[in-house]
């Protein structure tokens, strides 16, 4: 491998940087893009690392977005009753009026910690090593890595492949606080079901979240 500590280093821990690292790891650098001086290589040549920030893998998808809002909307038609109130045939059916919110989001959580073991599961075992802290870009072949305690690291990498992801917008004349106002990425932590909710912004979590309350 020459100069480099590694043949590519992933910036970001969800799906893409996951799947990404795991498709290197396992199969190599396409020949497009691997100079002629290093033809011939296997993937078992192949170094990859992957840096992620979070203690949890998954980013979005796994810890605030597709997959919560999913397994939320299938908890609540499951513990409204909604599901079973489609059957015909004399098939008698009532709606639970009792549901907590431990109720409601017990099923969100241990999806969500099944979905970060197999995240890591998937990194291990293509040997791919996770690098814990937060990862800039100093040029095209180096990247500084740093973690929770501020302790700064240097790593070297043929290739980086971003897979940073994003998160919801905060306007500052926007009072978010635990009680009453969250975003995606909080909503997860109220402390109670609401009786009433506004959801500002129609796309795919918004239509989820304001479904299932």
């Amino acid at each position: 491998m020459g100069r480099f500590d590694f043949n590519l280093v992933v910036i970001g821990g969800g799906p893409a940087g996951e799947k990404g690292a795991a498709q290197v790891a396992y199969f190599g650098l396409p020949d497009s893009v691997i100079p002629e001086s290093c033809t011939g290589r296997t993937h078992d040549d192949f170094r990859v690392a992957l840096v992620e920030r979070e203690p949890v893998l998954g980013g979005a998808c796994i810890n605030t977005g597709t997959l919560p809002s999913k397994t939320l909307r299938e908890s609540a038609l499951f513990l409204s009753g909604a599901r079973s109130r489609q059957l015909s045939g004399g098939v008698a059916a009532y709606a639970r009026r009792d549901i907590t919110l431990p109720d409601f989001i017990y099923r969100a959580h241990f999806v969500q910690e099944r979905e970060r073991r197999r995240a890591a599961h998937n990194l291990e075992r293509h040997a791919i090593q996770r690098i814990y802290g937060k990862g800039t870009l100093l040029d095209a072949h180096a990247v500084e890595v740093t973690d929770s305690k501020g302790t700064r690291r240097w790593i070297t990498t043929e290739f980086i492949l971003l897979a940073t992801g994003s998160r919801p917008v905060r306007p500052k004349q926007i009072p978010f606080n635990p009680d009453n106002c969250w975003d995606s990425d909080t909503v997860l932590q109220m402390r109670k079901l609401p009786k009433s909710m506004i959801v500002i912004g129609g796309g795919v979590i918004g239509c989820e979240y304001a479904c299932l309350f």
